[in-house]
């Protein structure tokens, strides 16, 4: 299963993603900090687990459709954690 998480670069978000690397799953961590995303994927990959990095901002919607995109055309399940959707902000 690939367990995709947004808002991964540091307090809740960074502890909530690295969890299912930990239960063996393949962790996609996103968010705005590219640098905190590398660094986290690099420890999680150096402790033996399966992890990526995307850059993403949950308010660009181009971006977050193409990841969502990436996410159907996988061929394993994916579990989508920490994702908000809020329509009435693009009014």
């Amino acid at each position: 299963m690939v367990a995709l998480a947004t808002g991964t670069t540091d307090g809740i978000g960074r502890a909530t993603a690295r969890r299912p690397a930990r239960d063996g799953h393949h962790a996609v961590l996103t968010g705005r900090r590219s640098d905190l995303l590398e660094r986290t994927v690099e420890q999680l990959i150096e402790e033996g687990h399966r992890a990526g990095a995307r850059y993403l901002d949950v308010t660009d919607r181009a971006g977050f459709e193409d990841l969502a995109a990436d996410a159907i055309s996988r061929p394993d399940d994916v579990d989508v954690n920490k994702i908000v959707v809020r329509p009435a902000a693009q009014r």
